[in-house]
Formats: structure tokens, C-alpha cells, sequence
């Protein structure tokens, strides 16, 4: 059931331009662009193929002119904001742009074929316990690990700390020899992998807490799991293919190319067996999907689960959950079918641990929430677009989810489900295709097909902290504007019932008891 359609604030709040990036950087064409994780430079790109680099306030910072002629493909920073990697296409040569020194690295990897880059994530990977009665124990920080896709099917990995690129493929059995369409770092508690903990060395147990975890996906709809040393942990052979992942809090979400979504529980993903049992998903029909888990039990027997969901509108879905040992518990993963009047699903992002906003090419925007690990409840649905969305991109720290469409870009607050401001871009600047939000200095990047970037601040809302944020609360989205007429009635109302129930009990007068309830 939706529980809530969105509304537009009395007041639209009024976006200050902050600067422009224009053709005369970037040449003609739609550009590429990406904020450092800090908020503090803005990399940009177009059909000129040099790289500028701004800082927030639209100040020229540096300039990378790559090698080669053609235009870059990728701009990826690493967690620390400190490392630009620069992709060409057709070129062997990735740059490595230091921002503390305004430095440039060239590192020859022997592919010119990388369409796709991804640096594992900043924190803790491993804690070493000293095995002494003092009990002190120390953390030794993640590698820092550039993973890269080809063409041709191969996933090349550089450390940034040893200087070191490592090809895949060759001597991996499950490897696939078609285009690699993207490549995501994502952090699994130690826990979750089963044999990775590291044999004491000497007098020190090292104890993983963490581990960088790969996932790519062949245009063949291959969706795989890997240690960085390109072992696999898990695979799926999917019948459509992938067009964009997402990594949530404990949910792996994929769109597929069926406007339907995957959602895979984190939590179930576990090395591969010696004797090769895995996991299996088959598509029973266009409008459904059955994920199958299979496990030995004692006697030789194996169990199978399943978990279909079939969604429509305006209810999301109902769930059918089959068992052959009659277990209550959910699934392995599931499929969310959409009706087709929403069109391609366009983007996707996570709020909070469990809440996943969907966004679709003909305008509609869904707020899909997740009880007890089963989607099957639409939480919000709302449409501001008549002529489609473009692109979205959410924040969950000041819970604001941006999207663009219409030649205008929108800023909704996801808390309220409400939308609070509306801003149309400069006429004659081209068609407003791309979004990238500065989750840190709240500003909001807008791309045009003709060449322009026009940077907004985002004014925050009243009671949002970036950095001592509430946990999302989806009990928010049931609360209305209430009028004060209303709140007056209902306490009326509830005055009235409590005197007459009351007075009914006990025998009394009611307006003794009314005027006791208002005293």
C-alpha cells in the first residue's frame, strides 16, 4: 500500500549559483564530473580532454592534459581525496593525480580497454593482537586498490602503496571474456567469509575485521564476488543484464536492463564450496524471478528455498515465499518487477539501512522499504516530471535526494518526502541530463548536453547535522501537515469521548468530569 503520495512546500527554497564550468573548458558535448569524497574539488572533463580541477567555490585549482587524444572515460578519486585516477579510452596509460602536491603519475597497465575504475573504500582492514599478557592490539589500514574493468573481459587491480598492477583473467577459471560494465568496492565483516582468517606469524595473531570485497559484472550478466587476489567468492549468471549496481547498508541492489531490480542480502555472501554447490538463479518469467540456495543436509538431501515477488501498482507486491523444508525464513535474494507505465528504471540509491528510492525514465520517483529483509511494501511514490528523469542521486547523511529532468533539477526531502525547491536551468545552455551531489558542502552539480556544469549551494534544512545525523526514521513519512484547526478539533473530539466514557463509569455528571479534563 503507498502510504503517502508527495507535496511541494509552501515555500521553494531558492538555490544560489556558486560558479559555472563552461564550453571554453570543456569543450562542446556532455561532460563528466566527480566531487572528492571531502567535498573540496570538483574533476571535470569533456570534449577539449583536458581535466580541470576547481575547488568548491569555482577557483581553478590544476590542469591535466593526458597524453593521448582522446577523451577520458573515467575520473575517479580514492577515498582519501587525495588521488585522481584519469582513464583514456584507448590508451594504456592511467594518471594518477596527487592533490597535495599538484603531482602526476603515469602508470602503464599494457591495456588500452579500461572502461571502468573503483578505489576500495577508507577505514580499519586488519587488527594485530599481541599474543603478551599486556593484550594491546593495533590496526593496520586497508591497501589502497584501484580495480579496473575491460573490454575484453579482465579486471586489472593497482596498489597505490606497493606501485603494482595485477591482472586477472588468465588464471581464473570463471572469469568472463566480455566487456566488463562496472566494478564496486564493497566492505564485508570478516565474519561473513568464511576461511579468511590469516595463521599466527610469530608472536602476533592477526585477526581480520574487515574485507574489501570486489563486485563487477560482464556484459554477458555475469554479477561476481572477489577477493582483491581475484579469487572468487560467489558468482550469479543472471538472464538480463546489468545496468547499474548499488552497495546500501546490508543490501546489494542491481537494475536490470527489465526495469526490474535485484536485491541481494550482503550478509549471504559466502565462499564458494569445494564440491561446487554455489547458487543458481533462474528466471521462471518475464515478470518474475526464483533465486534458488543449495546447501547439503545430512542423509544426502538438499534443501531449496525460494523467494519470488511480482510488484504492481499502486501496492508494491505480493510476496510468495515456497520452502520445501517449510521454513519461515526469506530467501536468498529477490526481484522487483515494475509495472510498465513507470518506464526503464533510471538510478537508484539507499537511505538508511533498509530504504531503497527508485527512479524511472517516464518521472515517477518510488520509496521501496524493507521489513525483516522482505521487500514488499512501497512506502512513497510521487511524479513532478512530465516529460521524464534524467538522472538521481540521494544523500542519506542530510537525507535530500536530487534529480533532474524536465531541463530542471529537483531537491526533495526524503524526511518528509516533500520537495522544496525546483530550479530550471539557464535557457540556451542545452538539456539538463546529469546530477552529482557534493555530499559534504551540500552543493549539487548540474551537466548539460552542450558542455556546461552549473554548481548550486543547497540551502540545509532546519534541524539536519551532517555530521551528528539521527537514524533514518521511516515512521516520518507517515506525518502530514496538520493544520491547527485540526489538532483543535481532535482534542475536542478525544476530550468529548474521555468525559462521556468516564462519566459513564462512574456514575457522575459529564460536565464535572469536562471540566476536570480541562482544568
Amino acid at each position: 500500500m503507498v502510504v503517502r503520495a508527495g507535496y511541494v512546500e509552501d515555500e521553494v527554497a531558492e538555490l544560489e549559483l556558486k560558479f559555472v564550468v563552461g564550453t571554453r573548458h570543456l569543450g562542446k558535448g556532455r561532460p563528466m564530473f566527480s566531487w572528492n569524497p571531502q567535498g573540496s574539488l570538483l574533476a571535470c572533463s569533456g570534449s577539449s580532454r583536458v581535466v580541470h580541477v576547481f575547488d568548491d567555490k569555482g577557483s581553478i585549482v590544476s590542469q591535466i592534459v593526458p597524453p593521448s587524444a582522446s577523451k577520458c572515460v573515467v575520473l575517479e578519486w580514492n577515498c582519501d581525496g587525495d588521488i585522481l585516477a584519469v582513464v583514456q579510452d584507448l590508451s594504456k596509460v592511467i594518471i594518477l593525480w596527487q592533490a597535495k602536491d599538484l603531482g602526476v603519475k603515469y602508470i602503464d597497465v599494457s591495456v588500452k580497454d579500461v572502461v571502468c575504475a573503483c578505489w576500495t573504500p577508507c577505514g580499519p582492514e586488519v587488527q594485530t593482537s599481541k599474543s603478551d599478557t599486556e593484550g594491546e592490539s593495533e590496526e593496520t589500514p586497508r591497501p589502497s586498490l584501484l580495480a579496473m574493468g575491460t573490454t575484453r573481459g579482465k579486471i586489472l587491480v593497482y596498489n597505490a602503496d606497493s606501485q603494482t598492477c595485477v591482472e586477472w583473467g588468465a588464471g581464473n577459471k570463471l572469469a568472463s571474456k566480455k566487456r566488463v560494465s562496472f566494478v564496486k568496492w564493497v566492505s564485508l565483516p570478516a565474519s561473513n567469509l568464511e576461511g579468511d582468517q590469516v595463521e599466527p606469524q610469530g608472536e602476533d595473531i592477526y585477526l581480520p575485521k574487515w574485507q574489501d570485497v570486489l563486485v563487477y559484472c560482464s556484459e554477458g550478466s555475469n554479477l561476481s564476488f572477489s577477493y582483491p587476489t581475484g579469487e572468487i567468492i560467489e558468482k550469479f549468471t543472471l538472464r538480463k543484464k546489468v545496468l547499474d549496481v548499488e552497495i546500501g547498508f546490508e543490501f546489494l541492489s542491481a537494475i536490470l536492463d527489465d526495469a526490474s531490480i535485484m536485491i541481494i542480502p550482503l550478509s549471504k555472501i559466502k565462499p564458494r564450496r569445494s564440491q561446487g554447490l554455489g547458487s543458481k538463479i533462474r528466471s521462471d518469467s518475464a515478470h518474475s524471478l526464483e533465486v534458488l540456495t543449495k546447501s547439503k543436509i545430512p542423509g544426502g538431501r538438499r534443501k531449496t528455498r525460494s523467494n519470488s515477488v511480482n510488484m504492481a501498482s499502486p501496492a508494491l507486491a505480493h510476496v510468495n515465499r515456497s520452502s520445501t523444508d517449510r521454513s519461515s525464513t526469506p530467501g536468498f535474494a529477490v526481484k522487483l518487477d515494475f509495472e510498465d507505465t513507470y518506464g526503464r528504471c533510471v538510478s537508484q540509491c539507499w537511505f538508511g539501512e533498509d530504504m531503497l528510492v527508485v527512479g524511472f525514465s517516464h518521472g515517477a520517483i518510488i520509496g521501496v522499504s524493507s521489513s525483516h529483509g522482505e521487500f514488499s511494501e512501497e512506502m512513497c511514490r510521487v511524479r513532478y516530471l512530465r516529460r521524464g528523469l534524467q538522472d538521481m542521486v540521494g544523500c542519506d547523511e542530510n537525507k535530500q535526494l536530487v534529480s533532474c529532468g524536465d531541463d530542471a533539477f529537483q531537491v526533495f526531502d526524503v524526511k518528509r518526502w516533500s520537495l522544496y525547491s525546483f530550479q530550471r536551468a539557464p535557457e540556451a545552455q542545452g538539456r539538463v541530463d546529469r546530477v552529482v551531489l557534493n555530499k559534504v558542502k551540500n552543493i549539487v552539480g548540474v551537466s548539460t548536453d552542450e558542455g556546461n556544469i552549473f554548481c548550486y549551494q543547497i540551502p540545509l534544512r532546519e534541524g539536519t547535522d551532517l555530521e551528528n545525523h539521527d537514524h533514518f526514521d521511516h515512521a516520518s513519512l507517515l506525518k502530514e501537515n496538520i493544520s491547527l484547526a485540526s489538532i483543535t478539533t481532535a482534542y475536542i473530539a478525544s476530550s468529548l469521548y474521555i468525559a462521556y466514557a468516564v462519566s459513564t463509569l462512574l456514575n457522575a455528571d459529564i460536565s464535572d468530569v469536562l471540566a476536570s479534563i480541562v482544568s
